[in-house]
């Protein structure tokens, strides 16, 4: 009896621990089951186990390795230790760790083998989901960093940009018509504006290019930049549109969507080459739920709804997975020559806008990218002719504050060409020494944001506890939505994104001074 509780007690713990046992006699063949692994397995007794069934309870792609491992066991008497897939007792491949010791007679020869299967797939999985996680949040760092790093860069750059635009939008207005030196100013100012594209590339890849958020029809977007989508194309494309009406809106930089739009249609003409093909933008609307943010490059941050998608799909050469996770990164391309941050600014657009996106794409038949973006339920404004000109009042006082000269020369020529007197500030502390010793004279302070020492937000502090009714100006490289959420409910009173023109300085101090802006 004590023999046969022994016994129940060890198959009650083989159920608990999911484990079952084997033997094989080596000389014979014979192998034995015990009843856990036959329960393991969902077989009954009437499957008698040999080498030649291993192929109907092993996946054929382990077999091999099965093989080899027992084999080695044999040979060397290392203990054999195997991770396989198996039937498991519902179906379908469970993942099994196999292990087994041999036996060996007086002369040393080995005559059995004797070992232990356990379902370990919960264990696996685990471990499979903690290994997906760690990849994820090491691509999280890096993009932050990348973030971090292309936002820095972003800011240093408009400021540059500043002096160039804005010289440039001066001397414009110093330049008649008819004079030849117009055009090459022309061409300064408009090279100027690329350049300042380009760190809103940089601003959107860190995340921080939100510039002018309004309900945005994507269908009306995408038609309305169908001439210059053509013009982009190789010649032996085909563009075909599939733009229903009535789509619900999405809060956007319609700006930022067409540089998304325009990056992945060339990305797909490029994918065509010189063969024939076609490239398909369509829209619609789609309900994302747990199971398909899964699949979304960025899903994790987004939630169940429903989006508006925008589909751009190639017939081209398309990619394998090992191509496709690596698309997003930057200056990663596939072409001969990179084109920079195309697709890293597409990512960092889409997670400003609360978005995320799906590829498909198989080697030799073609790419699909769709973009997702919450549907608003806010109606898309219509088009608008362009502002009003603003008369600039004069005789106004404004104390620029910023830490680059190159930026206080510009602001100061500006403004003092339109009458204005102006008092300058290298930084923070000096800015609101200035201010002190004013006493009440200054009516606008147009402040930089990032500056050593005291920095904007610090300095705007400083000046409303010497005048609470203080107005300031804040000026920065960065998005006007990011940076002004740190000042709401403050009394600040307008904002001017870096790199501006003159006619922008001037309307930006006008409504200030007469009290028709507030961010």
């Amino acid at each position: 009896t004590a023999l046969v509780d022994t016994a129940r007690r060890l198959a009650r713990a083989e159920d608990i621990a999911l484990l079952g046992n084997w033997s094989w006699e080596i000389a014979t063949g014979t192998v034995e089951w015990s009843d856990g692994l036959y329960a393991l397995l969902g077989l009954d007794r009437s499957f008698v186990p040999s080498f030649a069934r291993l192929a109907e309870v092993i996946h054929p792609e382990d077999l091999d390795r099965n093989e080899t491992a027992l084999q080695e066991t044999i040979r060397s008497g290392v203990p054999y230790r195997l991770t396989l897939r198996m039937r498991g007792v519902a179906g379908g491949w469970r993942v099994m760790e196999v292990r087994g010791e041999t036996i060996h007679d007086a002369d040393g020869t080995a005559v059995r083998m004797f070992g232990t299967v356990q379902d370990v797939t919960a264990t696996h999985e685990a471990e499979e989901a903690r290994r997906r996680l760690e990849l994820q949040m090491q691509h999280t760092q890096k993009l932050e960093s990348l973030g971090v790093l292309a936002g820095g860069i972003a800011h240093d750059f408009n400021n540059l940009l500043v002096g160039m635009l804005g010289n440039a939008s001066l001397a414009l207005l110093d330049t008649p018509l008819a004079s030849p030196a117009r055009g090459p100013i022309e061409d300064i100012e408009r090279a100027a504006q690329r350049a300042a594209e380009l760190t809103r590339q940089l601003l959107a890849y860190s995340g921080k290019g939100r510039f002018v958020i309004e309900p945005v029809d994507v269908s009306r977007l995408v038609e309305e930049m169908t001439s210059l989508l053509r013009a982009a194309l190789s010649k032996k494309a085909e563009l075909v549109l599939d733009l229903p009406r009535a789509l619900p809106a999405i809060e956007a930089d319609a700006t930022q969507l067409r540089q998304v739009v325009m990056n992945l249609l060339t990305n797909a003409s490029d994918a065509i080459g010189d063969d024939v093909g076609t490239i398909a933008i369509r829209t619609g609307v789609q309900r994302v739920e747990a199971s398909y943010r899964a699949t979304l490059l960025n899903g994790d941050a987004v939630s169940d709804g429903d989006y508006v998608f925008v589909d751009v799909a190639d017939t081209g050469m398309g990619m394998d997975g090992a191509t496709v996770a690596r698309i997003f990164d930057p200056f990663f391309t596939t072409k001969f020559t990179g084109r920079g941050l195309g697709l890293a600014a597409t990512l960092g657009i889409v997670r400003g806008h609360r978005g995320a996106i799906k590829v498909y794409s198989e080697p030799g038949r073609g790419t699909t990218f769709r973009l997702l973006f919450p549907a608003s339920h806010d109606r898309p404004a219509e088009p608008s002719g362009p502002p009003a000109a603003i008369d600039l009042p004069r005789g106004t006082t404004v104390l620029v504050v910023d830490d680059e000269a190159a930026v206080r020369a510009v602001a100061r020529a500006m403004l003092e060409r339109r009458g204005f007197r102006v008092l300058l500030a290298e930084d923070g502390e000096q800015a609101v020494a200035h201010f002190t010793q004013a006493a009440g004279a200054i009516d606008v302070v147009l402040l930089d944001l990032t500056m050593p020492r005291l920095d904007g937000e610090q300095t705007f502090r400083s000046l409303r506890t010497i005048a609470p009714g203080v107005r300031v100006v804040l000026m920065s490289g960065y998005n006007q939505q990011d940076v002004t959420n740190q000042f709401v409910g403050k009394g600040l009173a307008g904002f001017i994104q870096k790199p501006f023109r003159a006619s922008e300085l001037y309307d930006a101090i006008a409504r200030v001074v007469r009290g028709t802006d507030a961010p």
